[in-house]
C-alpha cells in the first residue's frame, strides 16, 4: 500500500514539472470558492455557486499553467494590494496623530497624498512623485 501512494505521489509530481503551481494569489482565489460555495448552501443562490466555480476553475488555471511569467506578474500585483490593505491601519493612525498640525491632500494627477502643515494660507503644493501644481488652503 505504501508502494501504491509513493508510486501515485510521484506520478503527479513528475506531471507538474515545468507547472506553476500554488501561491499565495492562487490560495486566495481557492478560499474565495470555498466562502462563495458555503454561501451558496446556505443561501440557496446559484449566483454565489456560479461565481463560486469560476474562481475555481481560474485558481486550478493558475496552478497548471505553464506561464511563469504571466503567474509571477499576477501574484506581484496581488501581492501590492495586500500590503497596501496591511499598511492602511498605521496610515490612518498617524493621519489621526497628526491631524491638528498638518493637512492632507491628494495629487489629482497620480494620487499620492502630500502632507503640507496647517495654519500656512493659501499655498501653491508641488507634487513630489509627478510635479504637479495646485493651489489648496492649509
Amino acid at each position: 500500500m505504501k508502494n501504491l501512494w509513493e508510486n501515485i505521489k510521484n506520478k503527479i509530481a513528475y506531471w507538474m514539472l515545468g507547472r506553476y503551481g500554488a501561491d499565495e494569489l492562487s490560495n486566495a482565489i481557492f478560499i474565495a470558492f470555498l466562502v462563495l460555495w458555503v454561501l451558496s448552501l446556505i443561501t440557496k443562490s446559484r449566483v454565489f455557486y456560479y461565481i463560486g466555480i469560476a474562481l475555481l476553475i481560474y485558481s486550478l488555471f493558475r496552478i497548471f499553467s505553464r506561464d511563469h511569467y504571466k503567474r509571477s506578474q499576477e501574484r506581484l500585483w496581488f501581492l501590492k494590494q495586500v500590503e497596501k490593505i496591511k499598511k492602511l491601519p498605521g496610515q490612518l493612525k498617524m493621519r489621526w496623530d497628526q491631524r491638528k498640525t498638518h493637512k492632507f491632500y491628494r495629487c489629482k494627477q497620480c494620487g499620492v497624498t502630500i502632507r503640507v502643515p496647517k495654519g500656512k494660507g493659501q499655498i501653491e503644493i508641488t507634487c513630489p512623485k509627478c510635479g504637479n501644481k495646485f493651489i489648496e488652503r492649509t
